[in-house]
């Protein structure tokens, strides 16, 4: 049985700056991950989402304002990925990294997966014409 998790990818719509890493898991290599975690029997993947955020950041969110992006698998994980447009600098304390400057080293291996994903997911949001 996989293990369920659930992530919060904050973003700012001013022009690529779309990401928050607030962890540091590894202190070694100091990788840097996604906030968020395990998901309870008890509770969707959106309730998870938002307790979790709330455990690790301090930032109350409720399941309305966060919007599913996709579900991953990886090394046993079943990864349900949700998107924050921070209008309100919520999370204004926490560490922001360009998307397009954003070094994949840096990052665990299982979220490698949901950045690249991120580039291309935001590439089209981005050239989509609102007209």
């Amino acid at each position: 049985m996989s293990l369920k998790i659930s992530i919060l990818i904050p973003y700012k719509r001013d022009g690529k700056s779309f990401l928050v890493w607030n962890q540091v898991r590894d202190q070694v290599e100091k990788k840097l991950e996604f906030p968020g975690g395990k998901v309870e029997s008890n509770e969707s993947s959106a309730q998870a989402c938002v307790r979790e955020i709330f455990e690790e950041t301090g930032v109350d969110l409720t399941v309305e304002e966060i919007h599913f992006l996709n579900e991953f698998n990886f090394a046993g994980l079943d990864i349900s990925a949700f998107l924050y447009e921070d209008i309100s600098r919520k999370f204004e304390v926490s560490g922001w990294f360009k998307l397009d400057t954003l070094k994949q080293e840096r990052i665990l291996s299982n979220n490698k997966v949901i950045l690249d994903y991120l580039n291309k997911y935001f590439q089209d949001f981005s050239s989509l014409s609102l007209d």
